[in-house]
């Protein structure tokens, strides 16, 4: 099957990033119910910068299309993409199934 070319696009305002700085970056996408994971009241996605909550907006998680990896649980979601026009260089990337609090995500940029 094929996916509508339907976008959402967040922006942080007044977020001005300096060249040559790390910057730690959390993003959490999260909906209700979804089999204890990913939890909370609504379908939201959150961004967070050097563990300072920065945005939440709601953004309806994406709907699985199929599940046919030999049985190993992968998922295909479409097409991700993130930091279109990014010019820089990224460090380590950590997916978790679990829904994060906003005081774990402060915690990882804190240590």
């Amino acid at each position: 099957g094929s996916f509508p070319e339907k976008s959402t696009v967040a922006q942080l305002q007044g977020c001005v990033l300096s060249p040559r700085i790390w910057y730690h970056v959390a993003l959490r996408h999260s909906c209700p119910g979804f089999k204890g994971y990913f939890t909370s009241a609504r379908d939201e996605f959150s961004i967070f910068l050097d563990g300072k909550h920065m945005l939440t907006e709601e953004l309806k998680f994406p709907k699985i299309l199929s599940n046919k990896h030999n049985g190993r649980g992968s998922a295909r979601f479409g097409n991700l993409e993130f930091g279109k026009n990014f010019d820089g260089e990224t460090g380590a990337l950590y997916i978790f199934k679990e829904y994060v609090s906003d005081a774990t995500l402060k915690a990882l940029y804190e240590h």
